[in-house]
């Protein structure tokens, strides 16, 4: 929480403020909470705890600004990995730090200090894009998306968030960016590393190996490759308590008769199945 905490104020994110200066009435002081999570590597092991400061954006009110950003569709990642096999492609992968906050706010948006470090009579404003804010992703895209088409690349017609040039094609997912290359573009790929961590914080993690939870396995002399999600399949099995070793069925539904069910079902019970459904799609 502190390396979190000191991380955004370094970033530039808040400026302080007080409350006396504020006009309450025509802005709202959103609250701030924490997230916390935890990453995984490639084999599903724990590898880092990470807390996380976010704004509480559904209390933000409407204003009418533009909030739509995309993301990598999943038949683009697919088609790119299946490039990457036939073609034996190189693959480098980043992890953006505290993305959002790289993004310079253009608006006026007012926060209270996460909780753990308030100080009394004063409250913050932001001046960069924060997890939350429903303006935070688009902001994110335009920074990255200028800074990509500096280094030379272009977005496709067909996914504005896979860019090409000059024998390189890089992908991204919100703060995950992946960059594919033959071996002969090395030196034009690191141009592109280097070019992204002048503009930004980022983490190199080496080959792609896990991507949006997704593991990449690969067999390079066979030019073949695994997309595996074997690790949230065991995630799921282990939250709703389903027998990995128990004998599969043989059809998608029972072949019995279907009785009718007279009872309601409990809110409790309701709340299991949809989220069973939800996590299967």
């Amino acid at each position: 929480m502190n390396i979190e905490n000191r991380t955004v104020w370094q970033k530039g994110t808040f400026e302080l403020s007080r409350l006396e200066d504020v006009n309450r009435e025509l802005f709202r002081i959103l609250p701030l909470k924490w997230v916390f999570t935890y990453k995984t590597n490639k084999h599903g092991y724990l590898q880092r705890f990470k807390a996380r400061i976010c704004v509480c954006g559904d209390l933000q009110p409407l204003n009418g600004m533009e909030t739509y950003a995309s993301t990598l569709a999943g038949r683009s990642f697919r088609s790119l990995m299946a490039i990457v096999a036939r073609f034996d492609l190189e693959t480098l992968q980043l992890d953006a730090v505290n993305a959002f906050t790289n993004a310079t706010l253009d608006e006026t948006v007012y926060v209270w200090f996460p909780p753990g470090f308030s100080r009394p009579g004063y409250c913050l404003n932001l001046r960069k894009a924060l997890y939350g804010l429903r303006r935070s992703p688009l902001l994110w895209q335009k920074s990255i998306d200028a800074t990509l088409k500096s280094l030379g690349l272009a977005p496709l017609d067909e996914d504005d968030c896979v860019y090409i040039g000059n024998g390189i094609m890089v992908f991204i997912f919100v703060d995950d960016v992946a960059i594919v290359y033959r071996k002969r573009h090395t030196h034009t790929a690191r141009d592109i590393v280097n070019g992204l961590k002048a503009a930004y914080e980022m983490k190199e993690l080496g080959e792609l190996n896990v991507f949006l939870g997704i593991r990449i396995i690969r067999d390079r002399k066979k030019r073949k490759l695994w997309l595996s999600l074997d690790n949230y399949i065991s995630k799921i099995c282990e939250e709703f308590k389903v027998d990995k070793k128990g004998k599969p069925p043989g059809t998608p539904m029972a072949t019995d008769s279907l009785m009718p069910n007279e009872q309601q079902a409990t809110p409790q019970e309701i709340y299991q199945y949809q989220s069973l459904v939800g996590s299967l799609l």
